[in-house]
């Protein structure tokens, strides 16, 4: 009863980040679950390492095959307009506006910098 008023008033009150905890609160603990992928014979792979090596073998197999596009098809393909403004550099005021519009508490990326 306390923990679902917690997450009312978290609601209410605009904390998403409050609501979120409670929910998963209230949810328990997530459980990894894997679906079963199948060899190349059809047989189902449930053990982790094996389905991580199934997946390799899939991509290297996948990605070790030679591509080729005809040039028939190359031609027949409409070049698109160059777009010379995607080359200049973005003037401060839109640097300003697209900083001001990440999300707080949140890191935009890979470093781990916050937008504050």
């Amino acid at each position: 009863q306390q923990l679902c008023e917690g997450i009312q008033r978290s609601a209410e009150s605009g904390n998403l980040r409050g609501m979120y905890n409670g929910i998963k609160k209230a949810l328990g603990p997530t459980v990894k679950k894997t679906a079963p992928l199948k060899s190349l014979s059809g047989e189902k792979i449930t053990d982790r390492q094996e389905q991580m090596a199934r997946w390799v073998e899939h991509y290297s197999q996948l990605y070790s095959q030679e591509t080729s596009v005809s040039d028939t098809v190359l031609n027949s393909m409409e070049d698109l307009p160059t777009m010379e403004e995607l080359d200049e550099m973005p003037s401060i005021e839109e640097l300003s506006k697209a900083i001001d519009s990440l999300p707080c508490e949140k890191a935009p990326g890979s470093d781990n910098i916050p937008p504050e």
